[in-house]
């Protein structure tokens, strides 16, 4: 994740708490789809697990896009 924080300084001219709050959060995400992705896929089957992390994806990437401003 320490790249992400470079990329984010040359999109956002932001101050660095703001930074270290966007990158905490992709860190959070990451640990919360971590700890029920098995239990997804044992309960519903890879596909499935795959398909709603796919979608919850999409459905991110459109709020991003639809921001007035970064």
């Amino acid at each position: 994740m320490g790249v992400t924080f470079f990329l984010i300084t040359n999109v956002v001219q932001t101050n660095i708490s703001s930074l270290e709050i966007i990158v905490s959060m992709a860190v959070a995400g990451a640990i919360i789809r971590a700890a029920i992705g098995g239990w997804m896929n044992d309960k519903f089957g890879r596909r499935t697990a795959i398909l709603v992390a796919d979608f919850l994806f999409f459905i991110g990437a459109v709020v991003m896009a639809s921001t007035p401003n970064p």
